[in-house]
């Protein structure tokens, strides 16, 4: 699991909860096969495809300018660990 998503799936979990809906719901409305899916990006295993994005922002009634931060975190958040900074030895 990679702890990056997790921010990512907290909010969303919050909002397709303030949106009263179950897991299920959800993935019956995006065309999934199974609320797997969905439980999945709450947890943090993985992110919602991004074809889903405004679909999603539609259901959770959240604003689309909301789900782009808080994918943005997520990304920010994930190459900050890969691209750690790096000392330089003196002189170069």
């Amino acid at each position: 699991m990679s702890k990056h998503f997790e921010p990512l799936g907290q909010f969303l979990r919050n909002a397709r909860i303030s949106a009263d809906l179950s897991q299920d719901e959800v993935a019956q409305t995006l065309g999934f096969s199974s609320p797997q899916f969905i439980s999945n990006w709450e947890r943090g295993k993985c992110k919602p495809p991004l074809k889903s994005l405004e679909e999603l922002c539609s259901l959770y009634k959240i604003q689309k300018r909301k789900m782009i931060e808080e994918f943005m975190k997520c990304h920010e958040h994930e190459l900050k660990s890969y691209l750690k900074p790096t000392r330089r030895a003196s002189g170069n």
